[in-house]
């Protein structure tokens, strides 16, 4: 019974994130390339996920006294493709 009810809750899941989805406006195509897209890039053109081991570039910015966060990609808005700045910066009060 147990694994019923997580198939069950799992299909579920799914139907909600597919109304999420279509919600927001966000494609299977938008959601693949968001998750592919590098996270970390700096301005010769070097790219990374963010996942495994940090490549040579991040490591000799980081001896340089750099912060990782520095090269960090705003997220950007998948119905228009824009930066989503508000996610990052929130007006002072």
């Amino acid at each position: 019974m147990a694994q019923r009810y997580t198939e069950e809750a799992r299909e579920r899941l799914i139907v909600w994130i597919r109304r999420k989805m279509e919600e927001f406006g966000i494609t299977t195509e938008a959601l693949s390339a968001a998750m592919s897209t590098p996270t970390y890039r700096d301005a010769k053109g070097n790219e990374w996920t963010g996942r495994g081991e940090p490549p040579d570039w991040i490591k000799a910015a980081e001896r340089a006294g750099v912060a990782r966060e520095f090269f960090l990609q705003a997220p950007t808005n998948l119905k228009n493709e824009e930066p989503a700045v508000s996610a990052f910066f929130r007006p002072r009060h």
